[in-house]
């Protein structure tokens, strides 16, 4: 079986492609402008590109690939969505694609995320195709935590801004459940587990990833949205990260 997979170097390729060598059947091609290690084929690819014809002798694409710089409010023009629908222009019947979804993901959301993510899957149309609906990731080894700008930000700083009522219904997925989840779509004889589900504000899961405890000041969530929604305008690139990180964890009910 040859797996396709865009992003080689993310933090979902880093759990799932060493989990996959494992089985001697299968080929690992890297799509992505740097490669995973273990890949045994390496074709350099960015988004907005079309596909190596080779890579249409895929079995599965895992689509793993996003920019998360692309922070323009005209969803239409962002290039993980119109990079994701010339891929799919381009697949053939022999080509089935995973792609992680989000639970943020939602026409309206207010992150920028949320709204790429929903765009995603409404191109997803094959049944063949399968989506895996994935939270935050954590891991005991700190190097395959999901270092978003949020996190990587806030587990330094020793004050925290989050809104006066909890955040709830954080998806959290360790590695091994997120191997599983993947494994069950791509091997139907996996059995498929559901994402635990924990209700757990930010500060809690920082907590205890990192055991250090930190200041919280609490403010109104109104506030705190118009806030990321003002830093994501103006700010420097890696604040309006920060911020679109922040908003596509507010929970959807909450936010409007």
């Amino acid at each position: 079986m040859l797996i396709g997979v865009t992003g080689s170097t993310s933090l979902l390729a880093k759990i799932i492609i060493p989990v996959l060598k494992l089985d001697a059947n299968v080929t690992i091609m890297s799509l992505s402008r740097s490669h995973h290690e273990l890949a045994d084929i390496k074709i350099d690819w960015e988004l907005g590109e079309k596909f190596d014809k080779n890579a249409l002798r895929c079995d599965y694409i895992l689509h793993f690939a996003y920019d998360r710089s692309c922070l323009g409010e005209d969803i239409s023009t962002n290039p993980n969505i119109v990079g994701f629908r010339k891929i799919y222009e381009d697949l053939t019947d022999q080509n089935r694609v995973l792609l992680p979804a989000s639970f943020s993901s939602d026409r309206l959301a207010k992150s920028i995320y949320g709204r790429v993510k929903y765009y995603q899957e409404e191109i997803l149309t094959r049944n063949e195709d399968k989506l895996v609906r994935i939270g935050f990731v954590i891991s005991d080894n700190e190097k395959t935590l999901d270092k978003k700008s949020l996190i990587y930000l806030y587990a330094r700083l020793p004050i925290v801004f989050l809104p006066s009522n909890r955040i709830k219904k954080i998806s959290i997925l360790t590695a091994d459940s997120v191997q599983k989840l993947l494994l069950s779509a791509i091997y139907p004889r996996v059995a498929s587990i559901e994402p635990v589900v924990k209700e757990a504000s930010f500060t809690d899961l920082l907590d205890a990833h990192y055991s250090r405890k930190r200041l919280v000041i609490q403010v109104p969530l109104p506030i705190l949205t118009n806030s990321c929604l003002i830093l994501r305008s103006f700010a420097p690139k890696r604040i309006k990260q920060l911020a679109d990180s922040l908003l596509s964890l507010i929970p959807l009910e909450k936010n409007y």
